[in-house]
């Protein structure tokens, strides 16, 4: 069963102006009459029955139809889901969908003719749209559950909350590792702008050997947690609770013959420059301290969640580590090929020197 059945852009009176399903983009000469047919159908009824004014959702056995009027332009807008997506991830979609359709077809919409063709180029917006609100992600784990798959959350960029979740977990456990999400993103998403880098991918390591990874997306923060989801074939160690800068020095040049690494103390709240091969720039290093300091506030939640250690890779050579060895976190930052660098500091994360 598909999560989004169906976007329906139309006149208020029932002309239909954009019709689009997954998969199915219903042109003129391909249209599903009974699809469209049937949709129309509930919309106008349910309009003739009820005040408009007090039209935004529509309960139907399959799922809700999430209903925006905009009243200046005499336009309906949409969007059936199925009951398995939340309806403020599709209070969000629509919302975009609406800003979006008039901002490209305010004045054909202003004059409107009868020529319906014109707004058919708006299937590449749409698909732009769901994808920027992780719909692709979401209906993949949706269609393919997994024992593996943990948790699975979309926040919302603007707002920080969460639009969507799929979780294992008890009420109470989903409460903190939510808190942990928002903090997060959050702090990533901040860091993400500092550092002045696209698509960031970030990669958090667990002590049980969870992994969460965060993706962004221009509208979506996607959070996406398994267990045994790094597949590797090392074994976890338990973290020093004291590791000497010489230790530490001799162990990152181990890795990566050509890199900076630095220290941050968590009682002083300072870091400290260790090699300078690479050195952080002070942007760098004001945007990566952000990020601690951000995490940090959620103290509780982190010590319940243990996490080891912190990946950041982008699209460009850069690779930034974060790893937690007791009182003390090591950060790195490594000009290497990615896949290189990203088993070498999981190998950081998960096996620091004895």
């Amino acid at each position: 069963m598909k999560q989004l059945i169906q976007l329906l852009i139309l006149k208020s009176e029932g002309i239909p102006l954009f019709t689009y399903s997954p998969d199915v983009a219903l042109k003129e000469e391909d249209d599903d009459p009974m699809l469209v047919s049937g949709f129309m159908s509930a919309i106008n009824q349910f309009i003739t029955s009820t005040k408009r004014d007090q039209l935004n959702e529509l309960g139907l056995s399959r799922g809700l139809i999430i209903i925006e009027e905009d009243k200046e332009l005499n336009v309906l807008f949409t969007l059936y889901i199925s009951d398995e997506i939340d309806v403020s991830w599709g209070k969000r979609v629509l919302q975009a969908f609406r800003e979006r359709f008039i901002d490209q077809f305010r004045q054909p919409l202003e004059f409107f003719s009868g020529n319906i063709s014109q707004f058919r180029t708006f299937i590449t917006e749409t698909e732009s749209i769901l994808e920027s609100f992780g719909y692709p992600m979401l209906q993949h784990v949706s269609n393919n559950p997994s024992d593996e798959l943990l948790s699975f959350y979309i926040i919302d960029r603007n707002s920080l909350k969460s639009i969507h979740s799929k979780s294992q977990y008890s009420e109470e456990e989903e409460y903190l590792i939510l808190q942990l999400y928002e903090v997060i993103a959050e702090a990533a998403i901040t860091t993400n702008q500092e550092l002045d880098v696209n698509n960031v991918q970030f990669l958090l390591v667990m002590k049980d050997l969870r992994s969460i990874q965060i993706g962004f997306l221009s509208e979506s923060v996607i959070i996406l947690e398994t267990k045994g989801g790094l597949d590797l074939d090392i074994e976890s160690s338990s973290h020093p609770r004291v590791l000497t800068e010489d230790q530490f020095v001799e162990y990152i040049h181990s890795l990566f013959p050509d890199a900076s690494a630095a220290l941050y103390s968590r009682r002083g709240h300072r870091m400290y420059n260790l090699i300078s091969d690479i050195s952080f720039t002070d942007h760098e290093q004001r945007s990566l301290l952000f990020f601690l300091t951000t995490i940090s506030r959620s103290k509780e939640v982190l010590e319940h969640m243990e996490p080891l250690g912190l990946i950041v890779e982008s699209p460009s050579q850069e690779t930034y580590s974060l790893v937690n060895w007791g009182q003390i976190i090591c950060v790195s930052k490594v000009l290497e090929n990615r896949s290189s660098v990203h088993n070498k500091l999981i190998k950081c994360v998960l096996k620091p020197p004895k």
